[in-house]
């Protein structure tokens, strides 16, 4: 009995050896030093820290953060602006070379505009005179391919379109280079509508050369359509037929001359103003 007291004594105040260990094998020892576990917290305390008591605080959060969402507007808003003055000058480098084209187009259609206005006088003094001789006959044939020819204006809208489609005018901040730029397509407008009362004109008397004009004797080479013999005759002398045909040339050379002609010039004019002014409010080479 009182070897089992000794023993649970000695349990209690000693360490216990562990069967299969050698006596006296002290215990597992902890180092002395533990390595802590890094803090992942990315939230910076310090930063909030404001002076004063907790409403004070409040006060510095919301103003930081009014002052950051501020910052971040005004940039894109800076940025925004940037983008569309680029554009503004993209559109407007743009609308000068279709302008420059135009000015091309223009100038060549009032060549070939009056150069139908002098075929016509051709005709006309000779249908008028009666004089229908072979050299007045082969005359009237050679200028009947190139009395009706075509000078309808084709003005460039690369950049016009995707100003009117995309809603761009706004992009242009100078209103003097607006109204202008709107009035030289208001212009465009109106020449293109004269051409087609021109055209249906051209049509009316084209349709009498059909009952006037032989076309065995045209002949087509390389694309090229020219009179093949000097010797020629017309399909009919009749005065009547004759002098409608000269009616209506007469007509048509007078809307050439007096309002087609003067309103091709204009535009001319209109476009290389126009050009200037974009040249010197956009400061472009």
């Amino acid at each position: 009995m009182a070897e089992h007291i000794d023993m649970g004594e000695e349990s209690l105040n000693g360490p216990v050896d562990t069967p299969g260990e050698p006596p006296g094998t002290p215990p597992d020892v902890m180092p002395d030093t533990i390595t802590p576990t890094p803090n992942m917290e990315t939230h910076a305390h310090h930063l909030h820290h404001a002076p004063g008591n907790k409403f004070w605080h409040y006060i510095y959060e919301f103003l930081m953060l009014f002052l950051a969402v501020f910052c971040g507007f005004l940039a894109e808003n800076l940025r925004e602006h940037y983008v569309e003055h680029e554009r503004e000058a993209q559109y407007m480098a743009s609308m000068r070379e279709d302008i420059a084209k135009d000015t091309s187009m223009l100038s060549e259609a009032q060549k070939r505009a009056l150069s139908v206005a002098v075929n016509i006088d051709s005709v006309l003094d000779i249908i008028q005179n009666a004089r229908l001789d072979d050299g007045s006959v082969y005359i009237l044939y050679r200028v009947n391919l190139r009395l009706l020819s075509n000078f309808r204006p084709a003005f460039t809208d690369r950049t016009s379109a995707q100003l009117k489609n995309s809603g761009s005018m706004r992009l242009i901040r100078k209103p003097e280079v607006a109204d202008r730029i709107i009035d030289y397509w208001g212009k465009c407008d109106i020449l293109i509508s004269a051409n087609a009362l021109i055209e249906d004109y051209k049509f009316k008397a084209r349709e009498k050369t059909y009952s006037i004009f032989d076309q065995k004797y045209y002949s087509e080479e390389s694309g090229k359509v020219f009179v093949n013999q000097p010797h020629l005759k017309l399909m009919t002398t009749d005065h009547y037929l004759l002098t409608e045909f000269a009616n209506r040339l007469s007509h048509l050379k007078g809307l050439v001359l007096n309002v087609y002609l003067p309103e091709l010039k204009a535009q001319e004019a209109r476009g290389i103003s126009l050009m200037g002014l974009i040249k010197k409010e956009y400061r472009q080479e």
